[in-house]
């Protein structure tokens, strides 16, 4: 039997004041309980209340456990050492006195040469002294050696060799100091505790040690031991089981083990041939993986570490590449080279080294890039690309000489076909430049190839070849972001090709390829966009030259994209303006539609600050809102005259949105006042006159429905806390128009109605608004005799109620359950099931978060629950003829799509299997 003195003097060693330090006698309760067959956390957790409240003392509660501790019973002192242990974990780290630490340790640590089933709990014990604040240095030592000489981890069970790795890795992140002093006793002992883990949770936490060892503990003899214990799990082969409940991947235990093999240079000398002899398997994830970890390795490594064996690594990369067996060893093997290429080439003392690597590199290449077999050159050229693009010493030895030499094979080369593809590995290495155009070396690298270069590029412009032309034109694109390669001459003669080619070019993808390089060339150099290209595109639009419409599409798409830099911004914006104002017969509704277009493009792409708004507000805003007010004013419109006002109030609506309260307050009351009067106010925009559209209740009704279309993107797209005059007088005017036969009239209206009582503020106003509507649309679908108007009273039901959904109002119950009442209607029924919809489905116009409408985060999922139950009963007690049930199944069928697409926040899957709805 182990000896017990320690335990048994506990209290004279700790020289306590007085042995009776008992308050309550409860404690003895939960500590029976504890020692009990069916002792649970929840005792534990009342016996440490006790402690804490200090209705108990630590040293009291020991010698209470005294005859547990030292019984000749193995069970029985099972059962004291895991209590023991057990309240420790729930005691506060800070509440340990050093004297009772210190006793604590000599005791557990005497215990680690108890019987087998008691060493688990003594591990459990020493894991919460570890954690101790007032542990003292000597004591962590005498921890870690008692572990390391009385124990074999190995044999334990996975949660006692996890209950030790946790201590380790404990003490090495906040003892550091006294694992320290250990040296590599602490290493060897660790060692040995990680040969032959198995088990990924044990095996993860280890390898997140390792580096902490490797990195702040001197290793010494035992580098060797070290990296053999972890190497021998490279590359890491594992599937976690199906039924597993930890979610270790094997892409973390990797991961672990990479960061690991390169947390040292001391590992390289048996780190690289490992990786080399996993890049020489035929296993392609060995491969992936030996050539990851080469790479991260050589983060760390130096150039003398990889200097023995930089020719077999270049042998294994070049052989992936070349044979391009498999992708992603191929991309895996160009990036390692790059970061070797990296690593020896920002060493200052191996410049001869380097310079020979790199010849040899070069002359390999240079060999298989003259070769007639396409493989050969693309994979050449990718290994030279991985080369020159990863320090400016590489380029600077690639670049001046494979430029020269794929101009050359250009040149030469016999068949067409082939000059695309040589192009483009051109065009991979101008991409390089700008990496390296502000090294104060690189002007003159590049000033010997760049006319060259660029009169290559601009001879393909002009090819009847169109692949050639697209490739130039990628080419040509990469140039621009090299400004060492560009000078302000090659911008110019680019633009001239740029339009040309925009405005000519009968292959739509090089017209497209086109405009986006006038993108790129605006952003760069916008001076070039507003001296060549602006003033010839609005040239040809004035001209009326445009006249296929090819051609026009590609003007207006050259304008939006020269329209992305500020300065070109302004300029081009009041163009297209004053062009879709412009009273000329010349100029078709549909370039007017196209011009609009165009526009609509630019403002949903400006980021819109204070200044840009109020520019887009004068310049934009108030010209085409009178414009389209006074073509309202017209007797006959046309079709095409309709679609440009559409396409001109989404303009309105982008800006409308962006608006400040103070312009949004300015912006409103003109169509306030036609919408109620049916004119407007006299202004400079209509030359001083009123313009006189009429009223909306006498005008016909393709005017109500574009009146509506430009309320709907100004008023109701302006922040809510702007001032909207005479709300109630404007709902009355939309609730006579909601019902309307007119289906875009009425429509139209609902959506203004819906979005002024979203915004409008809860109050007395609010509720009479909302009661005066709803008795009107009430009426109207039920005791009208029109179906037309029946149904416009429906849909206008359903847009309010969209609109009390989507600011969590009290008063939405009364019309979600009048819209239930209406699936059993006859007439109304399939009308009824669309408002449903309508409710769920986002709109672009109004009710969003881009119009600034009132909207309660999971609006949706809360609609969806509370109506889904009566619904699917609904379902299921109506006859199969009966309307009732056919609008409830398009319902439920629309609640079913949405809720497998957009997941179970909805619940409706599980609504619907509970109620035995199946379809």
């Amino acid at each position: 039997m182990l000896q017990g003195s320690t335990v048994v003097n506990m209290a004279e060693k700790v020289q306590m004041e007085s042995s009776n330090s008992i308050i309550s006698g409860d404690w003895k309760k939960y500590l029976d309980a504890c020692l009990s067959s069916s002792s649970s956390s929840f005792e534990i957790a009342n016996l440490h209340k006790e402690l804490q409240e200090n209705n108990v003392k630590l040293y009291t509660l020991v010698e209470e456990l005294q005859p547990y501790l030292t019984s000749t019973d193995n069970i029985v002192r099972q059962k004291g050492t895991k209590l023991l242990a057990d309240v420790l974990h729930y005691t506060e780290k800070d509440s340990v006195s050093r004297k009772e630490v210190e006793v604590l340790v000599i005791f557990f640590i005497d215990r680690l040469k108890d019987h087998h089933s008691v060493v688990p709990h003594v591990l459990y014990g020493l894991l919460a002294l570890a954690k101790m604040e007032n542990l003292q240095a000597e004591q962590v030592e005498k921890i870690l050696r008692g572990i390391f000489s009385e124990v074999y981890i190995p044999s334990l069970l996975q949660t006692e060799r996890f209950c030790t790795f946790q201590l380790v890795s404990h003490l090495i992140q906040n003892r550091i100091t006294e694992l320290q002093q250990m040296g590599p006793d602490f290493v060897l002992g660790f060692v040995q505790m990680l040969d032959g883990e198995r088990d990924p949770r044990c095996l993860l936490l280890a390898l997140h040690i390792v580096p902490l060892i490797v990195q702040n503990i001197n290793i010494g003899p035992f580098v060797e031991e070290m990296f053999e214990v972890v190497a021998c799990y490279f590359p890491v082969d594992f599937t976690p089981p199906s039924d597993d409940e930890q979610g270790i991947t094997r892409e973390e235990l990797s991961l672990a083990l990479r960061k690991c093999l390169a947390s040292t240079s001391k590992f390289s000398q048996y780190a690289l041939p490992l990786f080399l002899e996993k890049l020489d398997s035929d296993i392609q994830n060995s491969k992936v993986e030996a050539l990851n970890t080469l790479a991260a390795c050589c983060e760390h490594y130096t150039v003398e570490d990889l200097k023995p064996y930089l020719s077999a690594i270049w042998s294994g990369i070049r052989k992936e590449v070349i044979d391009r067996r498999d992708e992603d060893v191929e991309s895996a093997a160009l990036i390692a080279l790059s970061i070797v290429i990296r690593t020896i080439t920002s060493s200052e003392t191996e410049l001869i080294l380097v310079a020979e690597f790199l010849e040899d590199i070069w002359k390999e290449c240079e060999r298989l890039l003259i070769d007639r077999e396409a493989n050969l050159i693309c994979s050449s050229s990718k290994l030279l690309k991985a080369v020159a693009q990863s320090s400016y010493i590489a380029f600077s030895k690639i670049v001046p000489r494979v430029i020269p030499l794929l101009l050359q094979q250009y040149t030469l080369s016999p068949q067409e076909c082939e000059k695309p593809n040589i192009l483009d590995i051109l065009n991979q290495f101008i991409d390089i430049l700008k990496d390296f155009s502000s090294h104060e070396n690189d002007q003159n690298t590049v000033l010997e190839l760049k006319d060259s270069v660029l009169a290559l590029y601009f001879s393909v412009l002009t090819s009847e070849v169109e692949k050639l032309q697209v490739v130039g034109l990628q080419g040509l694109s990469n140039a621009i972001l090299a400004p060492q390669l560009m000078e302000h001459k090659h911008c110019e003669l680019l633009a001239d090709h740029l339009l040309h080619l925009c405005l000519s070019e009968k292959c739509k993808t090089v017209r497209e390829h086109s405009v986006n390089l006038i993108f790129k060339l605006t952003f760069h150099y916008p001076h070039i966009t507003k001296e060549k290209i602006i003033p010839h595109l609005v040239n040809c639009l004035s001209s009326g030259s445009s006249g296929d419409v090819g051609k026009t599409n590609f003007v207006f798409d050259s304008l939006a994209a020269a329209a992305n830099h500020s300065s070109t911004f302004h300029i081009i914006v009041p163009l297209l303006v004053k062009y879709i104002k412009e009273n000329k017969v010349a100029i078709q509704i549909q370039n007017r539609v196209e011009a609009t277009q165009c526009l609509l493009k630019i403002v949903k792409c400006v980021v819109v600050d204070t200044d840009c708004a109020l520019f887009l507000y004068e310049s934009c805003f108030s010209h085409l809102l009178c414009f389209c007010l006074d073509m309202c004013q017209d007797t006959n419109l046309s079709k095409n005259s309709v679609t440009l006002v559409e396409e001109i109030s989404h303009v309105l609506q982008v800006i409308s949105q962006q608006l400040d309260t103070s312009l949004g307050s300015t912006a409103i009351p003109a169509l306030v006042q036609v919408v109620l009067q049916g004119t407007t106010p006299k202004s400079h925009e209509n030359n001083g006159n009123d313009l006189n559209i009429g009223s909306l209740y006498q005008v016909e009704s393709i005017k109500q429905y574009l009146v509506l279309t430009l309320f709907r993107a100004v008023v109701c797209n302006v922040r809510k806390d702007t001032i909207i005059p005479q709300q109630k007088e404007l709902l009355q005017v939309l609730s006579d128009l909601m019902i309307l036969e007119d289906s875009n009239v009425s429509v139209t209206a609902s959506q203004c109605a819906a979005a002024l009582i979203n915004k409008m503020e809860a109050g007395a106003n609010f509720s009479l608004c909302l009661s005066t509507i709803t008795q009107k649309l009430k009426m109207t679908a039920e005791n009208t005799t029109k179906k037309e108007a029946r149904e416009s009273a429906v849909k206008g039901w359903s847009w309010l109620t969209k609109a009390l959904i989507l600011r969590g109002d009290s008063q939405l119950e009364y019309l979600v359950e009048k819209l239930i009442s209406w699936l059993e209607d006859e007439f109304l029924g399939k009308t009824a099931a669309d408002g449903f919809i309508i409710v769920l489905q986002e709109v672009p116009e109004v009710l969003n978060q881009s119009s600034h409408a009132n909207v309660k985060i999971l609006y949706s999922q809360r609609f969806f629950l509370s109506t889904l139950p009566e619904l699917l009963k609904n379902f299921n007690e109506a006859q199969p003829a009966e309307t009732c049930r056919s609008g409830n199944m398009k319902i439920l069928q629309y609640y079913l799509k949405i809720s497998l697409t957009k997941g179970p926040l909805y619940g409706g899957t599980c609504v619907m299997q509970k109620e035995n709805c199946l379809y």
